[in-house]
């Protein structure tokens, strides 16, 4: 079988100068000021020459120790880049497959509001959304026969319940797929789901060995859960993406999608009120088993954040930390109502993700499957709420008092929610979408 080597997309290297030149502004506004090393000099003309020179010599250390903590802190304001090299990305020699390094972190989560400004975040994403393709070395064995393998922990989707997840979960396995096809070698894959709630926590605890092997081993993964947990199995180098939702359209989603297995066929508003008021569990204590009360509480600031243990964090912290990860943990961020436009973003900066996938070199006659976005993972036709178990309508909107209700208990995500929308818009400047 004859290997083909695949073609990273020739940039616009002025994206790169543009970041650069946007960066070294930035640094210039923050320089501080000059010393006044004439007026030191008249000062020290009327001192002896042996004082004149300790001073001097004084000077001298006290600039240079001044210079290296400017430089230090230049060197802290560049951005944290968690990618794959875009070079060479097609073939490495055995075990010699390059992973980018993380350059120096930004800032951290409880700076954001200091630090984080927008010049500095477009150079950031400028870097991140660069061009690349999945790695994988590429040898013949004694007998002849190619050998494919892909290095592993390369690429994962942190996928939020009912943000369109489900969707993007389909269009990467069908991408992945058919790179697998071109390459002749299948792409580990796997997924890791609280969803399922009781399998997850075995993975994650290490009770169940096999899941921790796949999810070790895979290249690429579906992650449905917080992301504290996908560094904990060491994701943390590894491309990112994710999708945010508007949190009222994401909650009421969910409430339609499991209205009687989570929530007893109660309205939403009780739900919240019974919740508050301790008399939820009485009724409906399924509501306390795996993900259903989480997913109508903040869920996807929570999915953003980092800290395993989170007891012992206030809102402020929390959001602080979701924002921060949000803006420069993940490779390219989407918005779930469009959908359309985020899917061309990653086909931009992964092109084995674009509608028509990566190009081989001499293979211009093969002819490649598209892989497009689909909606799945509706609601059910037949919710079981009705009389005899038939449907219960439910409108496709809440109304304004559950709304309310739904905003109250969700503050943090909404933040996070305009956050990602103003980040969303950033990336399409970046990529020139706009």
């Amino acid at each position: 079988m004859q290997h083909h080597n695949l073609k990273a997309p020739n940039m616009a290297s002025n994206k790169d100068e543009e970041a650069m030149a946007i960066m070294e502004e930035d640094t210039m506004e923050n320089e501080p000021e000059a010393f006044e090393i004439d007026h030191l000099e008249e000062k020290y003309d009327r001192d002896s020459q042996p004082m004149k020179k300790s001073r001097v010599f004084g000077v001298f250390l006290f600039v240079l120790v001044i210079s290296f903590a400017f430089a230090m802190t230049l060197r802290n304001g560049t951005d944290r880049v968690p990618s794959l090299s875009s070079q060479n990305l097609d073939r490495f020699p055995e075990g010699e497959a390059e992973f980018g390094e993380f350059p120096p972190a930004m800032n951290e989560p409880g700076d954001v509001d200091d630090i984080d400004t927008h010049t500095s975040l477009k150079a950031s994403l400028a870097q991140r959304m660069k061009p690349r393709n999945l790695l994988y070395n590429s040898t013949v064995d004694e007998e002849g026969k190619l050998q494919t393998t892909f290095p592993p922990k390369q690429f994962f989707h942190l996928h939020h319940m009912k943000t369109g997840g489900t969707s993007i979960d389909s269009f990467l396995h069908c991408a992945a797929n058919r790179l697998s096809n071109q390459i002749g070698s299948a792409i580990p894959q796997t997924r890791l789901s609280e969803c399922g709630y009781s399998s997850y926590q075995r993975c994650i605890s290490g009770e169940d060995e096999n899941c921790v092997s796949r999810v070790k081993k895979a290249a690429t993964m579906s992650y449905c859960a917080p992301l504290a947990q996908a560094n904990a199995f060491d994701w943390d180098n590894a491309d990112a993406i994710t999708t945010i939702r508007d949190p009222i359209d994401r909650v009421w989603s969910m409430y339609r999608f499991t209205t009687k297995s989570c929530y007893c066929c109660l309205s939403l508003q009780e739900v919240y009120e019974r919740h508050a008021s301790n008399t939820l569990r009485e009724i409906c204590p399924g509501t306390y088993s795996g993900v259903c009360l989480p997913q109508i509480h903040d869920h996807q600031s929570r999915n953003l954040l980092t800290t395993l243990d989170t007891e012992q964090m206030d809102s402020e912290t929390k959001l602080n930390e979701a924002i921060h990860n949000l803006k420069y943990r993940f490779s390219v961020v989407g918005v779930t109502n469009e959908l359309p436009t985020y899917v061309e973003m990653l086909g931009r900066v992964f092109p084995w993700l674009s509608e028509d996938g990566a190009d081989f070199e001499g293979d211009d006659d093969i002819e490649q499957k598209k892989c497009v976005i689909e909606h799945k993972n509706s609601s059910p036709l037949n919710n079981r709420c009705g009389p005899s178990n038939t449907h219960l309508p439910l409108n496709d909107e809440p109304d304004s008092k559950t709304r309310q209700v739904i905003l109250e208990n969700n503050l943090l995500d909404m933040k996070v929610y305009q956050e990602a929308l103003e980040l969303f818009d950033l990336q399409k400047e970046v990529l020139g979408m706009d």
